[in-house]
């Protein structure tokens, strides 16, 4: 499948942009992988540059010239190709010539764009009629029947995540950026239900933890979100108890913190938390100040 867009981007930025969308839509309809470093996807700018005064003069049409980059196959270095030839372009241009029409590469190792061939006209670039693969129309009533078979797509997921869940604009790109990570956030919500989890705490710790979600099921996800928010159930005198054994076993950054040293202080509550469990952060700090005194 080859996807050719107008003439139309005025960017490095706004190409790259453009292709990961692309990448992001295959996913999602699973027509492939889209997988750049296998060759599954390739990108081929074509650039030139006109002068910004000449942009909104229609009658000019395009440049007289065209630069197709060939064969890149990551995102980052479409866009360093892209950058470099802009600059490129611009320094001939501003000389008063017109860069040849080419097909270039881009070389890492040196970080720029190396001549690979040049065209002239139309049949230097080999077009011809292909007998097997005659002109296909579609009337509209078709064209709108496969239109309601395609599922949600990533930008209509994007904007369902904000409504629906209550979701930031970046933790709903972070989510859906990968299908299966958005099914897995979706799914986990509905389990959280029976624990009140909320889609928001769901929604952070699969951003901040990162789990992966092809070795845990959504719902023993969601339990362990639970679990790990649970305050330990101990009595004052337990608790009193505990926090003298750390301070005893301790004694150096007991000592740090009368000396001054607060940032101590995170330390000694973290060892409370390993012997008694998740606590009330606020009243186990109290108990700790107390007893150091």
């Amino acid at each position: 499948l080859e996807i050719v867009t107008e003439a139309d981007m005025r960017s490095a930025q706004e190409a790259k942009t453009y292709a990961q969308k692309l990448q992001q839509i295959a996913r999602y309809l699973k027509v492939s992988d889209a997988d750049m470093e296998k060759g599954s996807m390739r990108i081929e700018p074509n650039i030139s540059l006109r002068k910004v005064s000449q942009v909104s003069e229609e009658s000019l049409g395009l440049p007289p010239y065209k630069v197709e980059l060939k064969n890149i196959n990551s995102f980052k270095f479409a866009e360093k190709a892209i950058e470099y030839e802009i600059r490129r372009q611009a320094q001939i241009l501003d000389r008063g010539e017109i860069p040849i029409q080419e097909t270039r590469g881009w070389n890492e190792r040196e970080q720029k764009t190396i001549s690979q061939r040049t065209k002239e006209l139309a049949h230097d670039y080999r077009y011809f009629p292909e007998p097997d693969l005659p002109p296909l129309k579609f009337s509209a009533v078709y064209l709108k029947t496969l239109e309601k078979e395609l599922p949600e797509l990533p930008d209509k997921k994007l904007s369902r995540f904000q409504k629906q869940y209550g979701l930031s604009v970046y933790d709903s790109q972070v989510l859906t950026k990968n299908k299966s990570v958005a099914n897995f956030f979706e799914e986990a919500t509905r389990a959280g239900k029976t624990h009140a989890l909320t889609p928001k705490q769901i929604a952070n710790t699969i951003i901040n933890k990162k789990p992966d979600i092809e070795k845990i099921l959504p719902a023993s996800f969601v339990k362990q979100i639970y679990t790990s928010s649970q305050v330990a159930g101990i009595s004052d005198d337990e608790l009193d108890k505990i926090v003298k054994e750390v301070l005893v076993e301790n004694i150096k950054a007991t000592q740090d913190y009368k000396k001054g040293k607060e940032n101590v202080l995170m330390f000694l509550i973290g060892q409370v938390v390993r012997k008694a469990g998740k606590i009330d952060s606020k009243k186990l700090t109290e108990k700790i100040k107390k007893a150091i005194g």
